[in-house]
Parts: C-alpha cells; structure tokens; sequence
C-alpha cells in the first residue's frame, strides 16, 4: 500500500513538485558559498515574495534598529540563512495553501502548520544548537504529507471525525497503508531535493528518540515533536488534554520544566498577531486564543512556588500570559514598571526601538506579582549599609570596589 501510493505521489498532477523559485531557492541554499546577489535575483523574481521579506525584516520578531528600505537592505539584517529559510516557507505555503479535499480541513491544517512552526522557533531560543529558522521551516513541513497524500488519494482522509486529532490522523494511516505521514513526508522532501537534514528530522518527527540526543539532529527532532505536541494540546479544545503528558515530554526530551514550557506556550501567544501578519493568515478566533491562554494559566499553577526562583518565574510567565509580552520585553521589566494608577496597578513594558506599552494588570497578575516582589523583600527598593575598614597607607580609594560592584548590581 505504501509503495502504491508513493507511486501515485510521484505522478499526481495536483501536488507537483515547489514552484521555480521555491526549486531555486533550494538550489542556492545548497551551495556552500551561498551568495546575496544570487538569492536577491531570485527572491525579486516574485513581487509577492520580496514584500513579505521585507516585511519580515521590519517586523517586531526580527527587525533590528535599522530599518530594511529595499530587498538588499533586508537581505543583509536578516542574513542569508533566515532569508532563504523565509522565502522558501512563504514560497510553499503560497503554493500549497489553498485547497478542499473529502476529509482534511484545509485551513485547520495551515493554522496548525504555522502554529507549530512557530512554537519549534520558540522551543529554539531555549536550546542551543540548531539554527532557529531551520526549526521554523521544520516544523512547518512536518505534516506536508497529509496535503499530498488528501491530493494523490482524495478519500484517503475521508473516515476522519469532523474534530479529528493528529492521532486521528496517524491511526487512520497506519490502518491504510502501514506507515505515517511523517515517514512519506520524509521520502517525499528527498524527492523534492530538500536538505537531507531537514527530510531526517521530518521523517523522526513522530518518534524523536530514534535518533540520539547526542546526535546533531537529536535535539532538533525532539523540538519539532515537542511544538506538535503543544500546538496540538492548545488547538484541540474537546480533545483530552493531559497537560501531565505534555510536561512530562518536555522533561524528557528537552530536560524543560513545566515554568518553561508554560513560558514557551504564553510567547506562541504572544507572537500570534505578528505571525499572522507575515502569513497573511487568521491562525486564532478570539475563543481560541482564550483557551490557550486558560492553558498557559493551567501551566502556571503547576510552577513551584515555594521557592523565591518559583515566585520570580511564575510572575515573569504571567507577565507574557496576561500581557501578551514577548519574552525580551518581560525580562527587561522593573519594579516600578509595576504602579498604581487610580484604582488599578499597571505594568509597563520596554518594546524594541525605546517604545514603551502600559496596560493594567489582570487581577491574578497583580496577585503574583505582588507574592514575588513581598517574598524578595524589593517593594520598596533596596536600602544598603556600607562599612568600610580602611587599612593603613590604603588611601582614599581602599574598598571602593566593593561599594562600586554593589551600585552597579543595583543597576542590574
């Protein structure tokens, strides 16, 4: 069955090969010597293409203080690697995006798709090692399969549950042709001539495992699996959803602690308005975006708090979680840009470029900000007694580097 439909695959007219300049893209990639002339000829190719890349290089996840006025400028900021990464997954999801078949919702799986690619960039920023728009383009393609599979075999798909789950769709699978689609999309991104690399931990996506930690690909495969799996937890709102398993996967895979991954699900949060922007795509209603957030919250009780590092953590993810912060504007909050302000306190955040957002504080963030900051004993600043025993001949200076180091811990 499996061969019979590889077959069908290879020779199905309405789930062809990338476009040209997707296949271009690819090409240069390849080359060891990539060169910025040769990528901006290709991207300009596309008029389309090259004002989502400039977009990208001016939008809040990447922009830097300069702001990108033509291809060449962004082309330089982003650097090559993420703008070859980005154009190849805006260029495939132009592609493949639209289309109806007898039992895959089709924007149910573009949603998922960038929500997961998404979430592994997010996972990324926590994990040294893999490049973070690998992890991107990784987790976007990691279902690509299930497109050509609805396209080749339109029944295929045709027994799924009107909500159906990635289960769901996996059991389906293997029931059918004895294997999944994370194995087919593996073979069939090796026909396409993606990087060997990125078809391998496509392919293992499903069992992360098999593939040693240790390994170059280890770590990226367990990051692809963990996004699917959070994404898949935050989307399917009359699905079981066993947060236990979910942290217990984060644990194993990538040694992460519940705070973290509720960190992790807060920033998908977070990042969503931006994300849907680059895409040009609605990924979240409002009641969605509720649950994640009820998700995220549920995250957030089970944090250690009995601890000082447990207070100070819960109150930065909840900062994200009810704030809808990104990660660098959180961490760079003070404790006076938490005030009050009439009857309410509110929360000040430091954006990119010097910008500054204030809003009030949800109650339950007040409630543990205010546990944090009552524990560290910092709600009314820090009051230090210096006493200086100078030896003989010391001169004036002698132990002012102890006063100096303290001044600038402040400062910290």
């Amino acid at each position: 069955m499996l061969d019979s439909l590889k077959r069908k695959l290879q020779v199905a007219a309405n789930f062809a090969s990338p476009p040209a300049i997707a296949m271009q893209i690819i090409a240069l990639a390849g080359e060891p010597d990539i060169d910025l002339v040769k990528v901006a000829a290709a991207v300009s190719q596309d008029p389309g293409l090259t004002a989502k890349i400039l977009r990208v290089a001016n939008s809040s996840l990447y922009s830097k203080r300069r702001r990108s006025e033509n291809l060449r400028q962004a082309l330089v900021n982003l650097g090559l690697n993420v703008t070859t990464t980005l154009a190849l997954s805006f260029s495939l999801v132009s592609a493949y995006k639209n289309g109806q078949g007898a039992g895959i919702d089709y924007p149910r799986f573009w949603r998922r798709a960038i929500l997961s690619a998404s979430a592994a960039r997010t996972l990324g920023t926590l994990h040294s090692g893999p490049a973070l728009e690998d992890l991107f383009l990784a987790g976007l393609l990691q279902d690509i399969a299930v497109l050509a599979i609805d396209r080749a075999q339109p029944a295929f798909y045709a027994g799924l549950p009107a909500q159906y789950s990635h289960a769901d769709l996996c059991a389906l699978e293997r029931q059918q042709i004895g294997s999944d689609h994370a194995a087919v999309g593996g073979w069939l991104m090796r026909q396409w001539q993606l990087p060997e690399s990125l078809c391998a931990v496509v392919e293992a996506s499903h069992d992360p495992e098999r593939i040693d930690r240790g390994q170059s690909l280890g770590l990226a495969t367990r990051v692809i699996a963990l996004a699917s799996g959070c994404v898949e937890v935050l989307l399917a709102p009359h699905a079981p959803r066993d947060l236990q398993d979910l942290a217990g996967q984060a644990q194993a895979w990538l040694g992460m602690e519940a705070g973290q991954l509720a960190e992790v699900m807060a920033s998908m949060v977070a990042e969503i308005p931006e994300i849907e922007r680059l895409f040009e795509a609605e990924l979240l209603d409002a009641g969605i975006a509720g649950l994640m957030l009820e998700q995220a919250r549920e995250l957030l009780d089970s944090i250690d708090v009995t601890t000082l590092v447990g207070l100070r953590d819960r109150a930065l993810i909840a900062v994200m979680t009810f704030a809808f912060a990104r990660i660098g504007a959180v961490v760079a909050v003070r404790v006076e840009d938490y005030y009050p302000k009439g009857k309410r306190w509110w929360v000040r955040l430091h954006e990119k470029g010097g910008k500054r957002h204030e809003m009030p504080a949800h109650h339950t963030l007040e409630a543990y900000l205010d546990s944090y900051i009552e524990a560290a004993g910092i709600r009314d600043g820090v009051t230090i007694h210096l006493q200086k025993n100078i030896p003989l001949a010391a001169g004036l200076g002698g132990g002012s580097g102890n006063a100096a180091t303290t001044f600038l811990g402040l400062n910290e």
